[in-house]
């Protein structure tokens, strides 16, 4: 059996640094934010491609002097987040292919984390290509590409300093051609670099809409403020956390807004207090969570999967229990099979 392996190419989000020519034209901080988003898009993707290639191995590069312990700490991976060595960005993906397949990879596909509409698919068909093929590219439609797959070593194809220019896809092509590589070539994807490219956006299902969680308490958000901020590190930008405490005051406080959550009282009662939250969350998706529950990294990805079928008007995440036990794994089932 081949062992393969997926690489993604990525950045600390941070404002000034990501997204420079975006940013010329909506500013850095909202340049970072689409970036985040783009970013944790692409985590999507490769969740879901992984639940159905569980053996490709997967791992998160980071651009060399890049913040890699608040990379780790910000998103939790279930996957290693390894730093690139020093270089450009050609000798930097060289490198990656060159470790990969000396440790025993013989299929390996890199991509990159700014493409707005690649998908499961695209990564299930770069891999199935390199079984009858040398390389496998993905290109963007501003002549570069958003994936590049190899079955060994090439480092010719990488040997260009510039990248950022509109032949790199032809270069990359020609080049294979004149070592005598058979290549394929998956779906035309777009990249998002430009104030012009944000028109993509609008109308795909992942960036359209916001979330809004809604989470009932008997207590104030201090009495649980590490789950909450545990919550947020999951969450995409401009979604929010909405905490409805139930209260048997006839004064409701007013609601306090900061920092990309809300605060509410309402009268006790779960479901006064989940209409009250949908009534002040600003999410065009509403998500309602228990505050003991923890959802995985990529639950706001799926919430968002959810709401792009438009004869879809409910959707449920599956319950487990941690720590678990037989009488626990029977509960589980059963509320799975109910629900």
């Amino acid at each position: 059996m081949h062992r393969q392996a997926l690489v993604v190419f990525a950045r600390y989000p941070e404002p000034g640094t990501v997204k420079t020519r975006l940013a010329c034209g909506v500013g850095a901080a909202r340049a970072c934010e689409i970036y985040e988003k783009l970013l944790r898009y692409a985590f999507g993707v490769v969740s879901d491609f992984q639940k159905r290639c569980p053996e490709t191995a997967i791992e998160i590069s980071l651009a060399a002097g890049e913040r890699v312990d608040d990379f780790r700490r910000r998103f939790d991976l279930p996957w290693p987040v390894l730093p690139q060595k020093e270089g450009h960005l050609g000798q930097r993906m060289a490198e990656a292919f060159e470790r990969l397949f000396a440790q025993g990879y013989s299929r390996t596909v890199l991509m990159g984390s700014d493409v707005y509409d690649i998908c499961p698919e695209d990564l299930r068909t770069a891999f199935a290509f390199l079984e009858s093929h040398d390389a496998v590219v993905g290109p963007t439609r501003d002549g570069g590409f958003y994936a590049i797959g190899l079955r060994r070593p090439c480092p010719e194809i990488f040997a260009y300093s510039a990248w950022g220019s509109a032949d790199v896809l032809q270069r990359t092509q020609e080049q294979l051609r004149r070592l005598g590589l058979s290549q394929a070539v998956l779906a035309l994807r777009t990249d998002i670099d430009r104030p012009e490219d944000l028109s993509f956006l609008k109308g795909h299902w992942a960036f359209q809409n916001s979330v809004g969680v809604i989470v009932p308490s008997l207590n104030p958000p201090h009495d649980f403020q590490p789950w909450l901020e545990n919550l947020r590190r999951i969450l995409w930008p401009e979604d929010t956390v909405c905490v409805v405490q139930g209260t048997s005051s006839p004064q409701l406080k007013k609601p306090l807004r900061e920092n990309g959550w809300i605060w509410v009282q309402s009268p006790v009662g779960r479901g006064l207090q989940l209409n009250t939250g949908a009534r002040c969350c600003p999410g065009q998706i509403l998500w309602f969570l228990h505050r003991d529950c923890f959802p995985g990294l990529c639950a706001p990805y799926h919430v968002r999967k959810i709401g792009r079928d438009r004869g879809m008007a409910l959707g449920a995440f599956r319950l487990a229990f941690s720590p678990t036990n037989r009488a626990l794994r029977a509960v589980a089932r059963w509320a799975n099979w109910r629900t």
